[in-house]
């Protein structure tokens, strides 16, 4: 079997506690040199899923922020980061 995120062999790429964004961000670097040096995302992009996961823990009984961080989301989806940030900016993990 062969997956990005195969614990039980010890072959992820998906971030963890021990590596952080290591492996995605020598991806990243891979890409941008060899395939597209337009590539425009940075290091700081691949934190944002994780700030809608925490956010979603710390918002979970708020609908409006939740229906805010579905947006956020269908941003990512479809490209648009910026934009996405946006969302995720207007609340703070902090208390």
């Amino acid at each position: 079997m062969f997956t990005w995120n195969y614990y039980g062999e010890l072959t992820n790429i998906e971030s963890t506690e021990e590596y952080g964004y290591q492996y995605f961000e020598i991806l990243k670097d891979i890409v941008r040199s060899s395939i597209n040096p337009e590539f425009a995302y940075t290091e700081g992009d691949l934190a944002v899923p994780l700030q809608i996961y925490r956010l979603r823990i710390k918002h979970q009984s708020d609908t409006e922020v939740n229906q805010d961080l579905d947006r956020a989301f269908d941003l990512i989806v479809v490209g648009d980061l910026s934009a996405a940030k946006a969302i995720v900016a207007k609340y703070p993990l902090e208390p």
